[in-house]
């Protein structure tokens, strides 16, 4: 049979409904004629027959089915081992669709002896950052579902399933955790770099995945979830089909969207973190939103940025999920709730200052007033440095003392010549309070300390005061400083 007799052959099998089926699952394939997969390995028997060499460095490929005839010739010729893989190594590079991968599963037909270096040659690709290299590599495995492989192809497989989903939200780091049930109690096992050295990273997953899947051996699972200084990721578990559907509806655009027969779907959702100290607490309250409107279950992992989080990683990546859709962009409706949960929280913020700030005022005056009433002091400082002692121990900071004394202080004393403004005052103040000698203030006045509290109308507590120095001690630290 020569050139122009296949190339007849193939125009008179074309079938124009098959066509336009094919073209709905892969819109982007040119040129499809729709000859079904049958007939071609049957004309590809009848080219085997002939000068099969000849047809494949010569064949003018014009079309989709003919690029697929000539993969299935490849492996239906009577060719060695050797001689398909040089053929292959051509081929495989030119693959541009699914197709051109899976219709060569059932085609190649090769001895047990001879497994290993098929085994060998599929390896090639184990690494290759072509999409259609690597399927190439993945659905050509299917020939070694036998036992004394399995191990290899579930590592390869899961390491190929977390690159996927690496590609896609490309996160910083990974809690790589293995979980497993003993006794109906949850077992957790956080895998971090040696020595406990913090999370690992995509590279070092799939370096180590060999280790890393050897644990599930014993019978448990291992999971990931993603961690970055610069996004959210809000993962939701256990979804209905029904979920999936609103959960797009009401604008929300997850990057992956994968499925389990034993859990249903899951949604991985991005989102870019707006770097304010309320990161955590709006992490937790968005994951709470998606969780309880669209999971069927109420059980939620928040993803922690601390490398030694330790919980039990429920709301993390399955990588025996099957995907089914990918998307690598943020979710804007996502980021518009994290900027509203922003303002509220500042909010809040401006909030709780303004009413921390009014009561430690009105704690400064209230110990002012009963200094005047009743003066119960150990010290021979003016009223100032003793209200800042106090409200030190009663557990204001070094900025609230200094406020406090800015504000009230020049309502009952006069600046000091030797301090320009009541700014500069009150800052020396608030450093006299925190300092040595301000804890040598306080324990000097142990007698005082539940009546300080009870001013503010605290309860009085057993916090100790700092120890006061004995004549021996203070003797002691000159000695060493005058050397």
């Amino acid at each position: 049979m020569n050139l122009d007799e296949i190339k007849l052959k193939m125009q008179q099998a074309q079938d124009r409904a098959n066509a336009e089926h094919f073209a709905k699952t892969s819109p982007d394939v040119k040129n499809i004629t729709g000859v079904r997969i049958p007939y071609m390995r049957k004309l590809a028997k009848e080219i085997a027959k002939g000068d099969t060499k000849y047809f494949l460095d010569n064949y003018n490929i014009e079309t989709h089915e003919e690029f697929l005839l000539k993969g299935i010739v490849i492996l239906s010729s009577k060719f060695s081992l050797e001689e398909k893989f040089a053929y292959l190594e051509k081929y495989v590079p030119e693959i541009y669709d699914w197709s051109g991968c899976d219709v060569l599963v059932s085609t190649l037909k090769c001895k047990d002896d001879e497994l290993h270096l098929v085994y060998d040659f599929i390896m090639k690709y184990r690494y290759s950052k072509n999409e259609y290299e690597t399927r190439f590599m993945i659905v050509m495995l299917f020939n070694f579902l036998r036992e004394d492989y399995l191990d290899k192809i579930k590592e390869i497989l899961e390491t190929e399933n977390f690159d996927k989903y690496h590609s896609i939200i490309k996160a910083d780091r990974y809690i790589a955790a293995y979980t497993s049930t003993i006794d109906n109690d949850n077992f957790v096992q956080v895998i971090d770099k040696p020595n406990g050295k913090g999370n690992l990273d995509a590279e070092e997953i799939s370096r180590f995945m060999p280790q890393i899947m050897a644990m599930q051996k014993h019978g448990g699972k291992i999971s990931f979830v993603p961690v970055s200084n610069d996004k959210y990721y809000f993962i939701v578990n256990y979804m209905t089909g029904d979920q999936v559907t609103q959960i797009q509806k009401d604008g929300f655009k997850p990057a992956i969207i994968s499925w389990t027969k034993s859990d249903g779907f899951q949604c991985v959702i991005e989102c870019p973190k707006l770097h304010t100290k309320h990161d955590s607490d709006i992490e937790k309250r968005m994951l709470d939103f998606f969780i309880t409107k669209y999971s069927s279950s109420k059980i939620f992992c928040i993803q922690g940025k601390d490398s030694n989080y330790r919980e039990a990683l429920d709301g993390s990546i399955d990588l025996d999920r099957n995907i089914k859709f990918t998307r690598q962009r943020d979710c804007a409706k996502s980021l518009e709730m994290v900027k509203n949960l922003a303002k509220q929280c500042a909010k809040l913020d401006e909030h709780s200052l303004h009413t921390r700030i009014g009561g430690m005022e009105e704690a400064y005056r209230k110990h002012l007033r009963d200094i005047q009433v009743n003066h119960s002091f150990n010290g021979d400082c003016a009223a100032e440095y003793e209200i800042a002692i106090r409200l030190v121990y009663n557990g204001y900071t070094k900025e609230e003392v200094c406020r406090a004394v800015y504000q009230c202080a020049p309502s009952h004393c006069e600046l000091p010549h030797w301090k320009k403004n009541w700014g500069e005052y009150a800052e020396h103040v608030a450093s006299y309070a925190f300092s040595a000698s301000g804890k040598v203030a306080i324990s000097r006045n142990r007698e005082n300390l539940a009546h300080w509290r009870e001013v503010e109308g605290r309860e009085p507590d057993n916090k100790q005061p700092y120890p006061e120095q004995s004549i021996e001690q203070k003797m002691n630290q000159r000695v060493r400083h005058s050397q």
